[in-house]
């Protein structure tokens, strides 16, 4: 997916999905904490993902994957106490974050991910294998081992399907879905050339979902009486309380402007990426439009432009 947006790109690097460059968001494989924040409905794979059910009606598309709903997929808006919880900070580990994110959200500590303890059963220079006991409970797990450097690895999820890894377009964070024949996870990272790893440094998470779906039907109950969202512009209409603020999954850019109750307001940010507005006891009618920066500049060059191509036709044809 290519973006010429940094705060979208920095986000999705923070929450589980790499980037190449500074325009292009790796987005392989489903990270379902991040896609549920971001309303993702329907998620496409090539295997079963734990937790959802497979879109029946729609085809199969040509390579085989399928349709999957999301039922863990949060509001595009809703109300939330802001300031209740510190602010999420980045620490390199997408799970913690997004720990952290949920929180400051809920107004309270929460764990929507626990960490998996794992051992590493072969450790040699080009080849790592990691083993993992499945936990009890509706859980779906995933990995992320960080690199130095590029060594064009391969990776072998559970014998459920295989990667590159460590290389261009590969992810970071990764799905272990269950393998039916084992009562473990096995993770195999092998390469032809040295694997450039820190010891250690294996983040192994499972995502609780009974806690992911009650906090999506909790935070359901907070969405605005009103939300119409379009292309270029949003509205809402929010009855809150003192202190409250809105949340939406829409990006933070220059290029929006915002208002409530007819008044343009500054908003704040969720994770310097996201809109967060703050609202006024009772009623709120909260106002955004999209304009596109330097838009009149840019028509003007064109009229220019297209103005000097017709006078120059016009001269040449008089010169003849």
């Amino acid at each position: 997916m290519s973006t010429a947006d940094s705060t979208v790109l920095n986000f999705l690097v923070d929450t589980g999905y790499r980037s190449e460059g500074d325009n292009l968001s790796v987005v392989n494989m489903p990270v379902l904490g991040t896609d549920s924040l971001l309303g993702v409905r329907y998620i496409v794979s090539d295997y079963a993902l734990e937790g959802m059910d497979k879109v029946e009606d729609i085809a199969d598309n040509a390579n085989g994957a399928g349709v999957y709903e999301n039922p863990y997929s949060l509001p595009m808006a809703f109300v939330y106490d802001s300031g209740k919880y510190t602010a999420a900070k980045y620490n390199g580990n997408p799970f913690e974050y997004q720990n952290e994110l949920y929180s400051e959200l809920l107004g309270r500590k929460v764990e929507i991910y626990k960490p998996l303890k794992y051992e590493t059963v072969v450790s040699k220079a080009k080849k790592r294998v990691y083993k993992m006991e499945i936990p009890e409970g509706n859980y779906i797990a995933y990995g992320n081992i960080p690199w130095n450097s590029l060594f064009n690895a391969k990776l072998n999820v559970n014998g459920i399907y295989r990667t590159g890894y460590a290389r261009w377009l590969s992810p970071s964070v990764f799905n272990i879905p269950v393998n039916e024949d084992r009562d473990y996870y096995k993770v195999v990272l092998h390469s032809k050339q040295k694997l450039d790893l820190d010891d250690g440094a294996e983040q192994f998470y499972v995502l609780d979902l009974d806690l992911l779906k009650s906090i999506a039907e909790e935070l359901e109950k907070n969405t605005p009486d009103v939300m119409d969202i379009e292309n270029g512009s949003a509205e809402f209409v929010v009855n809150a309380k003192e202190g409250q603020s809105l949340f939406t999954s829409i990006p933070y850019c220059d290029g929006w402007t915002v208002k409530v109750n007819g008044q343009k307001v500054q908003p704040d940010k969720v994770v310097d990426s996201l809109y967060s507005i703050s609202l006024v006891e009772g009623e709120n009618v909260v106002e955004m439009k999209f304009h596109v920066k330097y838009a009149g500049a840019g028509i003007a060059c064109s009229i220019i432009g297209i103005a000097m191509l017709v006078f120059a036709e016009f001269y040449r044809k008089r010169r003849k």
